[in-house]
């Protein structure tokens, strides 16, 4: 686990959700929080315990590491760019904080992973054309790298974005929430004592807290609302997802939004368009989550300094590659895409809150043309016209393809910038 990211990863969403309404409040938190704040706090407060001798420079050095440095930032004391690579890549995504938790992750999972570690692991140091001394790796490891970016959208498409794993954060997530003063963690994200006692024990914490031994300013029905979620994921009655990978318009999913924001206004827009949702509105979920190729849109491939000559060490010997160099068939399309899912917190409202949500959603495609979303234990929909032209969040294939009853046709897409997703087409209803 990465120093500093906390525990229970997945509910760090939660984390920025409580931040969010303590700064409405006027609490002094951070103004963007990540947990790379956290491993500076702790490693100060190493040097601080430990003694160690460091000057005030040689720490922000480290902290630098820690973050990673852009290209065109300051560098402490001047050191080159490729000692800033190495931790927290912020050229390529190529680090070995990525190597760690891949590697781990699958093997806890039982995952297969298609890249060899051991060949990303010897890079050179060469001098780029602005006389910057970059990370670079030999031309003929361009696949294994490819490789290593696509397991990562593998794990996150297989394991991160599980349906049941995203139930399961969703919860842990409100767990967090609702005992948020007991925690004490808008305090410990600036205290780095109290921030080491959020260990994976903070479940076990809150299952053995008494409400009436609380401080009086603390929410009491909160807890018990918290402790009932914590039953409720130890005997497996998780939030029901209703909808999964729905297709949806561009504009409707608000990429150039922070996700906390666009899910709260879709949310909106679902109920404006079905009203009968309103009374429902405290029992489902819209979630949003994104699997890429760690550069948002664009190939992560040609950000990747590569040199042809293992003798040659000028900077004419660094090469980029283009859309030329990656014309083979095992490149996809495109790199980035957003997926839309539903929950119901309840299991005897979901039969009820389903169809009302694909009305919604039905609503909303209708003013683009696009697809209806796909909602579990539903009659699929009949295939769409096929002289209509169809809008994808994600189109993975170039030529019409008949899935189970549904045909995709191909996309005339929208006019966007480069860093919004494309759209995606829609997964097949369980059965």
């Amino acid at each position: 686990m990465t120093w500093g990211m906390g525990r229970f990863r997945m509910g760090l969403r939660g984390w920025c959700i409580v931040l969010e309404e303590e700064r409405k409040k006027g609490t002094d938190v951070p103004p963007a929080w990540h947990h790379e704040h956290a491993s500076e706090m702790l490693f100060e407060q190493v040097v601080k315990e430990g003694g160690l001798d460091l000057k005030q420079e040689e720490i922000q050095l480290v902290k630098a590491m820690i973050r990673g440095v852009k290209k065109k930032e300051p560098r402490p004391m001047g050191k080159p760019l490729y000692l800033f690579q190495i931790v927290a890549n912020k050229q390529t995504g190529m680090d070995v904080d990525k190597y760690d938790y891949l590697l781990r992750d699958a093997m806890f999972c039982g995952a297969k992973i298609a890249f060899d570690i051991t060949r990303l692991l010897r890079p050179q140091v060469r001098e780029d054309t602005d006389g910057d001394l970059i990370l670079s790796y030999y031309i003929k490891e361009e696949w294994m790298i490819h490789q290593l970016f696509r397991s990562r959208f593998d794990l996150h498409h297989q394991v991160y974005g599980h349906s049941v794993v995203v139930a399961l954060q969703l919860m842990i997530e409100e767990v967090l929430i609702l005992a948020k003063d007991w925690l004490r963690i808008t305090e410990a994200i600036k205290c780095p004592k109290l921030y080491l006692y959020l260990t994976d024990h903070v479940i076990h914490r809150i299952e053995c807290l008494k409400p009436e031994n609380a401080p009086v300013e603390f929410p009491t029905d909160d807890l018990k609302k918290a402790q009932e979620l914590i039953r409720r994921i130890k005997q497996r009655d998780l939030y029901t997802s209703i909808l999964h990978d729905v297709n949806l318009p561009v504009d409707l999913i608000r990429v150039k939004e922070d996700r906390l924001h666009a899910e709260k206004k879709l949310k909106s827009d679902l109920i404006r368009a079905k009203p009968e949702l309103e009374q429902f509105s405290g029992k489902f979920i819209v979630a949003f989550g994104d699997r890429d190729f760690t550069c948002k849109s664009a190939n992560p491939l040609k950000l990747v300094p590569f040199y042809t000559d293992k003798l040659n060490k000028s900077s004419e010997n660094i090469k980029y590659l283009t859309d030329r160099d990656l014309k083979h068939s095992s490149q996809p399309a495109h790199f980035w895409e957003r997926i839309i899912r539903v929950y119901c917190k309840e299991k005897s409202l979901s039969s009820t809150i389903a169809p009302l949500v694909e009305e919604a959603f039905n609503s909303l495609n209708d003013q683009a043309g696009a697809l209806s979303p796909v909602v579990r234990n539903s009659k699929v929909p009949e295939s769409p016209n096929p002289s209509q032209e169809q809008v994808y969040l994600f189109p993975s294939l170039s030529q019409g393809t008949t899935t189970g009853k549904r045909t995709l046709f191909n996309a005339t897409l929208p006019d966007i910038v480069d860093d919004e997703p494309l759209m995606k087409r829609p997964r097949m209803a369980a059965p």
